[in-house]
């Protein structure tokens, strides 16, 4: 492994290396044509929902860009020398990251601006746009990809946030303790331990870690907010009803059978018998009100509406007037 580089003298010659600003640009085209993508199709319609599509994409191409890293110091007994050397898909990584959190911010003003809260948005973001720059400068790229495992609970947070059948708040939990809390708490440790790193960089640690433990001890509070509220309000099992038949074989006379028939027999007949109107109410019921009740959800079906379905057919032990 090769000497560490040193670190640029200053920002400017950093931000603007040619890799950085090709980044840079690439970056911002994927980026919003993902959310263009998404925006056009439809498959993000709530303010929630857009709020994470970017951090979709994001969270996922850095997370599994912190994994070859961490499986190299796991390998090399977690020394942090092992990775401290500067990479060029490192920095390809770290700028993509900080053109999406430019990007969150400016497309969420124009689409979800509701979802942006000032301390996990506009601070959060424009803080780590700062680091980033730090980090670019100071040739600690690897260093950051290795701790965008930090990311896992945030794709975890944007799939539930977009369809809610894949949210699980206990595997969130899980990856979120086990990354934003001891995997970052190790790393302040280690970067402590490790010769080659500042103290500015343990420093950063540090602030940033928090930071975590707030937005997990809200999660916990959300958990036993939702726990006491499953207890107030019980979700109750409706009785699965019988299917209705609705195919029996009813009798109908011969001039119900066209439209034309129909109005012959209406100018030619007086009034039809009772008989006739009930063999007429139970073929309408057949064909109109029993399909649509195979239809309904359970929890709508009760038996008063069943009754007079019953009742309407001429089938029930209500008398049916004869009009």
């Amino acid at each position: 492994m090769d000497a560490k580089l040193p670190p640029f003298d200053s920002y400017s010659a950093a931000l603007q290396q040619p890799l950085v600003l090709g980044t840079a640009l690439v970056s911002t085209g994927v980026l919003v044509a993902w959310y263009a993508v998404w925006h056009v199709k439809g498959w993000a319609t709530s303010d929630k929902q857009r709020a994470y599509v970017l951090s979709l994409l994001s969270s996922s191409v850095t997370t599994l860009g912190s994994i070859p890293l961490i499986r190299e110091v796991s390998q090399n007994g977690w020394d942090l020398e092992a990775i401290i050397q500067e990479r060029w898909w490192t920095v390809v990584l770290s700028t993509f990251f900080a053109t999406f959190l430019f990007l969150d911010l400016a497309i969420g003003v124009a689409f979800y601006r509701k979802r942006i809260d000032p301390l996990t948005g506009w601070i959060h973001h424009t803080v780590y746009m700062f680091t980033l720059a730090w980090v670019l400068k100071n040739r600690l790229a690897s260093l950051f990809i290795t701790m965008c495992s930090l990311e896992a609970p945030t794709f975890l947070l944007a799939l539930g946030s977009i369809d809610s059948k894949l949210r699980h708040d206990y595997t969130f939990a899980l990856f979120f303790v086990s990354t934003r809390i001891l995997f970052h708490a190790y790393m302040i440790f280690a970067t402590y331990q490790c010769p080659s790193i500042t103290t500015g960089t343990t420093v950063a640690l540090c602030v940033f870690f928090p930071l975590h433990c707030y937005w997990f001890y809200g999660f916990i509070r959300q958990q036993i907010r939702l726990s006491k509220k499953r207890k107030e309000n019980p979700v109750v099992k409706t009785e699965k009803r019988e299917p209705v038949n609705f195919r029996a074989e009813v009798a109908v006379p011969p001039e119900f059978t066209s439209p034309s028939t129909r109005v012959a027999a209406r100018l030619s007949m007086p009034r039809l018998s009772k008989e006739d109107q009930l063999r007429l109410r139970r073929r309408l019921a057949d064909l109109t009100a029993r399909p649509l009740l195979n239809h309904m959800p359970d929890r709508f079906r009760n038996a008063s509406i069943d009754h007079m379905v019953d009742r309407f057919a001429g089938s029930s032990n209500v008398a049916v007037p004869a009009y």
